[in-house]
Formats: C-alpha cells, sequence, structure tokens
C-alpha cells in the first residue's frame, strides 16, 4: 500500500483465509501487548481513501482528549459504484463531539452513525485492557453490535471527531451478515442490552427523558422489526398472530439476557403501553 512508502511507522497486517470473528482474536493476540498506538481496519470489502491516515492523525496530534476519528463514509455496490441513497450526514462540517453526547446519540437513536471498523481510527491506549474490544462484559460481542460497542467504551474515555468528508467506503452486497433476520433480531437484543447497561452506570444519558427516548425508539424499532418479519413470512391473516408469536419469543430472550425494559421483565411488558399492540 502507498501509505507504506511513506512513512515507515504504518505497520500494515494482512490475514488470509479467516471469519469475521477473527478480526478481533487475532489483534488481541498479536497486538494487544504490541508498542502499536492507533488500529485501522480495513476489511476485504471496503476501502480506504489516499487521505484517510492523514486526515485523521491530526486531531490525535493536535488534541490531548480524543479517543476515536470517524468520518462520513460513502456506501458502495459489489462493483464499486457509490450508492446515492447514502448521503444523510449526522454533521454537516467536521466537528470534536464530547464523549457523553456521541455515546448519548448513538444509544438515543440506536443508531451506528459512527460506521464499520473500516470507517474509524481508534486510539489503543483507550480500549478495554482485557478483550480490547467492546464495552458490556455480559455481551456475546461476536454476534453483533461489537462496534458499537467498542464506540461507546471509547466514548467513556475521551472525545470522538468526526469527519464530514467521505474518508472511506463501505461495500454493500448481498451476502453480508448484516442482511439476515437472525442478524437483526440480535442487533435489537443488544441495543437494548447497551442502553440497560448505560443507565445502571450512569453513562451518557443526564436526564430522565433522554433515558426514556432510548427506550422509546428501542421500541418503534422492535415494531419495525416484528412488522417486517410478517412481510417476509405471512399472509395477511397470519399477520397478527405472527406479531405475537415474535414478541414474545423476544421477550423470553431479554429475561434470559436478564434483560428489564424501565424495570419491567419481558411477562410484564405484555400490559405496558407500547407502539406495539398485543392482546387482552
Amino acid at each position: 500500500p502507498a501509505y507504506l512508502a511513506k512513512d515507515k511507522r504504518i505497520k500494515y497486517y494482512k490475514q488470509e483465509d479467516f471469519t469475521g470473528l477473527d478480526n478481533f482474536t487475532w489483534l488481541m493476540r498479536y497486538i494487544k501487548d504490541s508498542p502499536i498506538e492507533y488500529i485501522n481496519w480495513l476489511m476485504d470489502d471496503d476501502m480506504l481513501y489516499p487521505t484517510k491516515i492523514e486526515k485523521m492523525m491530526t486531531y490525535y496530534l493536535e488534541y490531548d482528549n480524543i479517543s476515536l476519528v470517524t468520518s462520513y463514509r460513502d456506501k458502495i455496490d459489489a462493483a464499486g459504484n457509490i450508492l446515492q441513497e447514502y448521503t444523510t450526514r449526522p454533521f454537516e462540517q467536521d466537528v470534536i463531539i464530547q464523549g457523553r453526547e456521541a455515546g448519548c446519540k448513538m444509544l438515543g437513536e440506536c443508531l451506528n452513525f459512527v460506521g464499520e471498523f473500516s470507517t474509524t481510527l481508534l486510539y489503543k491506549g483507550f480500549l478495554r485492557e482485557d478483550v480490547l474490544f467492546g464495552w458490556v462484559d455480559a455481551i456475546d460481542w461476536s454476534l453483533a453490535l461489537v462496534d458499537v460497542s467498542t464506540w461507546l467504551q471509547l466514548c467513556t474515555k475521551g472525545d470522538m471527531v468526526y469527519i464530514a468528508e467521505p474518508l472511506s467506503a463501505f461495500r454493500k452486497h448481498e451476502n453480508q451478515a448484516q442482511q439476515t433476520e437472525a442478524t437483526m433480531r440480535a442487533c435489537l437484543l443488544h441495543w437494548i442490552r447497551l442502553i440497560k447497561f448505560a443507565i445502571a452506570k450512569n453513562e451518557f444519558f443526564i436526564t430522565e427523558d433522554e433515558k426514556r427516548g432510548a427506550l422509546s425508539r428501542w421500541c418503534d424499532l422492535f415494531y419495525h422489526y416484528l412488522d417486517m418479519k410478517c412481510r417476509f413470512v405471512g399472509t395477511d391473516g397470519e399477520h397478527e398472530n405472527i406479531i405475537y408469536r415474535a414478541f414474545y419469543h423476544f421477550m423470553d430472550e431479554l429475561d434470559a439476557a436478564n434483560v428489564k425494559l424501565m424495570g419491567w421483565t419481558g411477562e410484564q411488558l405484555e400490559h405496558a403501553e407500547l407502539p406495539i399492540k398485543l392482546k387482552d
């Protein structure tokens, strides 16, 4: 890569024939105790633009309390064409965001506006000392949202930089695990775990309205998931029964994970005021 010819401080490691989980287990094994200070992934599907590392490192060198730098990213198809529908920017100009505000925005919207691992440049010193990645010990982060969980961990340690210019490209194709129903369900479970953990740890949320807003947004996403599940699985006559079965199954998963929403168990949620119409 061109970076290596310009700066000998940059080290490039390429792993052949590995799974997605190997991205993290390999890094823990070989980089955890090394003198490497900053980490940038390049997933095989993705692209880094030529000035990405240079522009992101500028913030680490100029400011003391930066734990995470990210940017807008293009979304490309399998052939490398930019997908025009992916144009929403959370910020229209380069900004430094307080870690608390960045974490509150992610959890409050249940949205990974930071991006995937290829999008960011991380400061290794602010990662977890035990396993480097994630934030919540109870989460099996190999399943879903390991990126969001890691961003939240970093936001507890410092501030985040968002660069409005696209500095990388995320490739979308049919074979990605993100497209599966199982991954969608796992993401829902992990979002609510992260919200619960943030509330318990008194992180990110300052007001009760912020907490309620995050829970309400999660409920909206859950209802959308149920509705979409019905569209793919059931006919109009089966729509209601599919929603009920999926809802109760998911509540069982929450109970098994010892997750409660606003103090309720899955069984108690049956009588809660949610944007999901339940049987009497």
